[in-house]
């Protein structure tokens, strides 16, 4: 399950798993309430990368990343320009 939601999340925005459709993964996990969600207008990576404390699940362009304590911990980490890439939402582990 998680290799495939994975896939899936690797084709966002163009086809894969939509931000609604994370929430309802969330929820069909019982794992929801474990979760704060935000879709803030203007939030970028580089904002959440100096909440140190926090773990996150972004969605940035072209599929979700995972921050914890201000690392990105994807295969994508060196690619970002932190201070700039577009946070489109984010789910904040509780």
């Amino acid at each position: 399950m998680i290799r495939a939601f994975t896939n899936c999340c690797e084709w966002w925005p163009y086809r894969g798993v939509s931000n609604k459709e994370f929430n309802i993964v969330l929820a069909s996990l019982k794992i929801k309430d474990k979760f704060e969600y935000a879709a803030p207008e203007s939030t970028t990576l580089g904002q959440l990368l100096k909440r140190k404390k926090d773990t996150f699940i972004a969605l940035v362009y072209g599929h979700y990343t995972v921050v914890s304590k201000g690392i990105v911990l994807d295969k994508y980490a060196d690619y970002y320009d932190s201070s700039k890439q577009k946070v489109y939402c984010y789910w904040r582990l509780r």
